[in-house]
Formats: C-alpha cells, sequence, structure tokens
C-alpha cells in the first residue's frame, strides 16, 4: 500500500530513481561475485506503463525494473501481485537464474525529495502459485 505514486520521478533517470514502492530480488552465484550480482526489482511506478521492463538507471547491465503498479488508481489501497520471478528473470536477464540471495522492500525518496507513506505485508516464495 502507498500513500501517493511520486509526482516528479523519472524511472529513465538517475536523478529521477525514486519510487512508492519497490521489491528487490538479488541473485548471485555461489561465490557472491559482486559483479555476477543481477537485481530484479519490481516498483510503483508514477507514469510508466505496467509490464514495462527496463533497465536500472544505477546498475544498467546487471539490474532490471518491472513496473507493476503506476500512478495512483489503487493508491491508499492494499494491492496484492502474484508473479512468476523465475519467468520474469529470464525475460528481463535472457538466461536461467542463478540463487535468490536476499529480498529487500523499500520505498525511495532521495532524488525526488517527496514524502510517500508505504506499507508492506507477508511476502510469500512458493513454488506453487499461492492464492490471496
Amino acid at each position: 500500500q502507498v500513500s501517493a505514486a511520486l509526482q516528479t520521478a523519472d524511472a529513465t533517470e538517475k536523478t529521477g530513481d525514486d519510487y512508492a514502492a519497490r521489491l528487490y530480488l538479488v541473485f548471485s552465484d555461489s561465490r557472491w561475485n559482486p559483479l555476477a550480482v543481477r537485481t530484479l526489482v519490481y516498483i510503483w511506478d508514477n507514469r510508466l506503463p505496467v509490464e514495462t521492463m527496463l533497465p536500472s538507471t544505477w546498475a544498467v547491465k546487471r539490474g532490471r525494473m518491472a513496473v507493476l503498479r503506476s500512478g495512483n488508481t489503487h493508491a491508499g489501497q492494499w494491492v496484492w501481485e502474484r508473479r512468476n520471478v523465475h519467468a520474469d528473470f529470464v525475460t528481463a536477464f535472457g538466461y536461467e537464474p542463478p540463487a535468490l540471495r536476499a529480498l529487500v522492500v523499500a520505498a525511495d525518496t532521495d532524488q525526488t525529495g517527496e514524502a510517500v507513506t508505504t506499507l508492506f505485508d507477508d511476502v510469500t516464495l512458493a513454488t506453487e502459485p499461492v492464492v490471496p
């Protein structure tokens, strides 16, 4: 749940790289080689269409962002998402994912200076579909 989408964020520029909500999935091989780290980030953007996949502005080769929500249509409401992370990773990077090493939830407003209240509830990783 987010209080509102950010107004001046721009996912295509470092100076606007802020999001009302982010869920990072961090993947790496067993050696935890920093150059082998890949991030798949699900975001609540302010203007890009849902299902847009784009490179991270900070880690163009190693990070991809997938827009799950956009704008204020569902701001202030609890929303539920279900994703096939494996398929999203293959779509984003073109190969099988290495091991999932970390999951991070965040709201980010350091570039725009805006304010947002973001709430996360249970995050579940499962090998079978989960029903809300």
